[in-house]
């Protein structure tokens, strides 16, 4: 269960100093938003990668995703694709990918520089 009261993730992020979020993930109209809304209420800013992210679809309840996107437009900071967070990571595809397949099944750490860029 996520909640700020079940883990110090805010507070971890305050010690390092970041400020800045780039979010994506499963069921995007419910753990990606309420994610994405705990941490901007937090005062964090916070871009959801459109193209990471996914939604059920239910022909009585409709399409998740879509009604997920609408928020995040409305509510968090940007909305941007795979290219551009990479872009905006201060690394190109090629690197990241590079990075993903030789940390594969292991814990992947990342690094604040002091420009703001994250790195893999």
């Amino acid at each position: 269960m996520y909640g700020p009261e079940q883990n110090d993730l805010i507070l971890q992020m305050r010690k390092k100093k970041i400020d800045r979020v780039i979010l994506g993930g499963m069921s995007a109209n419910l753990c990606v938003e309420s994610h994405m809304r705990e941490l901007i209420e937090q005062g964090f800013e916070v871009h959801v990668v459109k193209d990471a992210t996914a939604g059920a679809k239910d022909p009585e309840l409709g399409d998740g995703y879509a009604a997920a996107l609408t928020n995040f437009k409305y509510i968090a900071n940007g909305v941007m694709s795979t290219d551009e967070a990479i872009s905006a990571m201060g690394a190109d595809a090629d690197e990241i990918a590079v990075a993903i397949d030789r940390r594969e099944g292991e814990e992947v750490e990342i690094e604040t520089e002091s420009n703001g860029a994250t790195r893999l």
